[in-house]
């Protein structure tokens, strides 16, 4: 079943539609394409072919950008590239200063070993060295100096560096060597959770400037209402602010579900959630749903699970639980299933 055909479904169900407020349909668009800027090194552009990887208007120009020596802030939607506008400026500088490094920070650990094969998998791909790592609480304490004395690429979360930063002196060599700092979904550090990351990237610059280098921002985000000013706010630093995407998207929906809509037959927002979400996955879309709180996501997934079971009793399992609290082989079992679709909700 399509989505399309899913809002249809719902409309037509006596149980749902009287507490559908809302459907709004965003047309998508065809791809924008750019030539690959002449900055880039021959392995590179000699990948690019082999996978018959076209760049986007938007990575163009990003490169470009930071190419120019210019903090980049690249507002596109989700999966529209953004990884490699920042790893093919890395690949080229460290084809220059091969002992060039650069410091990833994710608001998520799920984001960090997902973007972590992808690296290695683009190392694998075009022979080039970026000797990537993943540096955060569930890093064993016997890989940790090795990891600070070799990796070119440091990928960790704001609580990591936190932890880091007072141990500064057992990272000289990678602070002295640091060319770019990455900020994956920046549009995460909004509020108290922002202030406290823009003190920590002035702490990190303090110590930066202490080594010797100045390294260059590359922040990557959802669409921000000001980018520019959102950007000066968090690092300190005026931006080149890349928001026009040239990457394809297909038809968005956005279905807005009120339970309080009928208020003779009100109904729970999770017992609701749970429903819709068992629907999706017994239509096979694969589907997230987001609660507030670690008790109420056990309890939202136990409700779909038993009415899936309910519906299809062969799908009985498809949904999990994801919360915060997993021991670190529990959530990559939990990741890995997700992605290879054992999971499906």
């Amino acid at each position: 079943m399509s989505v399309s055909e899913f809002l249809e479904f719902l409309l037509e169900s006596k149980r749902h539609s009287g507490y559908i407020a809302h459907i709004q349909k965003i047309p998508g668009r065809d791809a924008v394409f750019s030539n690959e800027p002449e900055i880039l090194p021959a392995k590179v552009r000699d990948w690019l072919s082999k996978e018959g990887i076209r760049l986007y208007s938007h990575q163009a120009e990003a490169i470009e950008a930071i190419d120019a020596g210019e903090d980049v802030i690249l507002c596109t939607p989700t999966a529209s590239g953004k990884t490699l506008s920042f790893l093919l400026p890395f690949l080229t500088i460290r084809q220059q200063f091969g002992d060039a490094t650069a410091l990833a920070i994710y608001p998520a650990k799920a984001l960090t070993r997902d973007q972590h094969k992808t690296i290695l998998e683009l190392e694998r791909s075009t022979g080039m060295r970026i000797n990537p790592a993943i540096y955060d609480g569930d890093t064993p304490q016997h890989d940790r100096p090795l990891i600070r004395s070799k990796a070119g690429l440091i990928l960790t979360n704001p609580y990591e560096l936190h932890q880091i930063l007072p141990w500064h002196r057992q990272w000289s060599s990678f602070f002295s060597r640091l060319r770019y700092v990455i900020l994956d979904e920046a549009h995460h550090y909004r509020g108290v959770f922002g202030s406290s990351m823009s003190s920590l990237i002035r702490r990190l610059l303090r110590i930066c400037e202490y080594y010797g280098s100045a390294p260059q921002f590359f922040l990557s985000s959802a669409t921000l209402a000001n980018p520019a000013v959102f950007a000066l706010q968090l690092t300190g630093r005026e931006m080149t602010v890349i928001s026009r995407s040239g990457a394809p998207t297909g038809d968005r929906f956005f279905l807005l579900y009120n339970p309080y809509h009928e208020m003779a037959l009100p109904r729970s927002i999770y017992s609701e959630s749970a429903e819709i979400l068992s629907l999706l996955v017994d239509a096979g879309l694969q589907s997230l749903c987001f609660t507030g709180s670690r008790r109420m996501t056990e309890m939202v997934s136990v409700w779909a699970n038993s009415s899936l079971s309910r519906k299809s009793p062969k799908k009985s399992g498809y949904i999990a639980a994801y919360r915060a609290g997993y021991l670190p082989k529990e959530r990559q079992e939990l990741e890995l299933k997700l992605k290879e679709g054992e999971i499906r909700g």
